[in-house]
């Protein structure tokens, strides 16, 4: 049986800011039990915001999603 490799498509930056904000929001909404009514969270030392960081950051290396990892480390 063969393993096929899964490519995931080319996205713009645009589309990456905008899926890395979406999974850093959720991650927020869940660890924290609160609704970020659409917002993304700021970026500071927070211990909530650290704690959904991190998850997000586990969540696109568990999916081998290096382009968003990178992305959610550099810039969120």
């Amino acid at each position: 049986m063969e393993l096929k490799q899964i490519t995931l498509p080319i996205r713009t930056t645009d589309q990456l800011q905008k899926q890395s904000e979406q999974l850093l929001m959720q991650c927020y909404e869940q660890e924290n039990g609160t609704n970020c009514y659409g917002h993304t969270p700021r970026r500071s030392a927070n211990p909530d915001y650290l704690r959904a960081k991190r998850k997000a950051l586990q969540i696109a290396k568990k999916y081998k999603d290096t382009h968003l990892y990178l992305h959610l480390k550099a810039n969120l």
